[in-house]
């Protein structure tokens, strides 16, 4: 009896167990495919909330915050995936329910931005979900700093190799939207359900200090010399008229004062 009991405590013991390691994968068994749903995950890659599934470092250990202001210092960024739906809900063949299609993760980094914060963006979607995201920050308090997305350093997945799926990839660029999952003739991006079918990227950015230019002082326009202007005979024709006329009269009276003068002396001959 009391063996039995033990052994009947011990399976209870085991159940708890693998239900605290998994995390609450019990509470909602979900029938229809739904990303990055749950809360305290600590199975494989201590997780936490699910919808934090974008965090700075190659473990995601140093939160959704950095100051860098060192040019060339590179960024590593933990991308985190997961079909939160019961592995019931797959199918014998995987194209049940809770299978996502198409799915397609991507990074939104902002090549062309010169500042002092930059936000990048992560985003999950599938022909069955909406889309879902999540953001870090990068900073730089004194400077305005560039990035530049680098590459996908680490791609990791204990999803097994299955039989007309073939393996559990990722194909693209996360900058244009990258196919996650099994690529199953038209339809890719095959995601089924379940913890083992979970997904983790590390990617790397460069970070560029953005050079100050200084600017040169704005001289001020200078004003033309002013040239002289050219002397202008104004000529008054009346005060012309006035001497014309003036000289008229004197050379008339020199005129008549002569003839006076000629009969006189004429008249004293006589």
């Amino acid at each position: 009896m009391n063996k039995l009991f033990k052994i009947s405590a011990l399976s209870v013991i085991g159940v708890l167990s693998a239900i605290l390691l998994a995390g609450p994968v019990a509470a909602t068994l979900r029938t229809s495919p739904v990303f990055n749903a749950y809360d305290g995950v600590q199975l494989h890659y201590g997780v936490g909330s699910e919808s934090d599934f974008l965090r700075l470092g190659n473990s995601g250990d140093m939160g959704n915050a950095l100051e860098v202001c060192e040019d060339g210092q590179t960024v590593d960024l933990w991308f985190y995936v997961h079909n939160s739906t019961a592995a019931s809900a797959n199918g014998a063949d995987f194209d049940g329910p809770g299978v996502a299609t198409n799915t397609v993760i991507g990074l939104d980094v902002n090549e062309n931005a010169e500042a002092n914060s930059h936000s990048v963006v992560a985003s999950i979607d599938s022909d069955q979900t909406n889309p879902i995201t999540d953001d870090v920050t990068i900073t730089c308090a004194d400077k305005n700093i560039r990035l530049v997305y680098k590459a996908v350093t680490h791609f990791a997945t204990s999803a097994p190799a299955l039989t007309g799926l073939g393996n559990f990839t990722l194909v693209g660029d996360l900058q244009d939207g990258a196919s996650l999952g099994y690529q199953r003739g038209a339809h890719k991006g095959v995601v089924p359900g379940c913890w083992q079918y979970r997904a983790r990227l590390n990617i790397q950015l460069e970070v560029q200090v953005v050079e100050e230019v200084e600017e040169e002082p704005v001289r001020e326009a200078e004003e033309p010399e002013e040239e002289p202007e050219e002397a202008t005979t104004i000529i008054d024709t009346g005060v012309n008229d006035a001497i014309n006329l003036t000289v008229a009269m004197l050379v008339l009276g020199t005129a008549a004062a002569a003839a006076t003068g000629h009969r006189a002396l004429t008249a004293r001959r006589r």
